[in-house]
């Protein structure tokens, strides 16, 4: 049988005739995929040669949260003397289809180590039949005027991973940007709102943030649940508004003032 020798680029009648192309990298140690994505020409070998620059040192202003678990994987890889599989899922697409192929694969595997979901996975992710039927019927929220209010979205397989505990699925561990950290610690009352599938399922105030202990660079809080008859808006099992779920929105944390 005869093995093919593995390649690190695509020729330039190759890349033309690809288009917009979701792919995916497969560890050949167990046959899993551990990383989902979608680009033009040559962008599905990008990551290895992330990862050389790494090893060479040129970006040794970053730790290891920022090197993230996909490189980290691609070194696993590499250090057992073996190759990254590259897999072309589907090809010949514009940049909308592929966002939208992309984000499907992403909600199909486990496990990835993609740093943030595809397109549209926490408002339009997998949902069973009963939670279709409550996603569109739920009322509407029309704003958040006049109170602060930070959303977090999360996943339905996360919270299903943590038996369906809506505050420890949400509290821990979240990027923030440094302009809405501060905007965090200067608010002297804000409410956090737990989303899953545009839907609210827990509202929190007296909110605490704080470094995470166990990931560097990521923020935790802790808080209090306020129940649905003491909410000063009824929040709960209600849709947030349209601009919060918009197409492309990925950022699972928003602040909303």
């Amino acid at each position: 049988m005869q093995i093919s020798t593995p390649i690190s680029v695509f020729s330039e009648a190759v890349q033309k005739s690809l288009k917009s192309y979701v792919y995916r990298l497969i560890d050949p140690r167990d046959g899993s995929t551990f990383y989902v994505g979608k680009g033009k020409g040559n962008r599905v070998f990008a990551h290895i040669k992330d990862k050389l620059v790494q090893d060479d040192g040129l970006r040794n202003n970053e730790d290891e949260d920022d090197i993230g678990l996909k490189l980290t994987t691609i070194r696993d890889i590499i250090n057992a003397g073996l190759e990254v599989i590259h897999v072309i899922h589907r090809h010949g697409m514009s940049d909308g289809v592929a966002l939208e192929v992309e984000a499907a694969l992403i909600d199909v595997y486990p496990g990835l180590t993609n740093s943030i979901g595809g397109l549209g996975s926490r408002d339009r992710g997998p949902m069973n039949a009963q939670q279709i039927q409550a996603v569109y019927s739920a009322n509407k929220i029309k704003s958040f005027d006049g109170y602060e209010c930070v959303i977090i979205k999360i996943r339905q397989s996360n919270l299903n991973n943590n038996n369906n505990n809506v505050y420890e699925t949400v509290r821990a561990a979240w990027k923030i940007r440094p302009n809405e950290l501060i905007k965090l610690k200067n608010a002297s009352k804000h409410y956090v709102l737990a989303v899953v599938n545009g839907i609210v399922k827990g509202v929190y105030n007296n909110v605490e943030w704080k470094p995470s202990p166990s990931i560097p660079g990521r923020y935790e809080f802790k808080a209090e649940v306020v129940p649905r008859d003491q909410q000063p808006v009824v929040w709960q099992d209600c849709q947030i508004p349209r601009q919060y779920r918009v197409q492309g929105l990925a950022w699972p944390v928003i602040i909303t003032w």
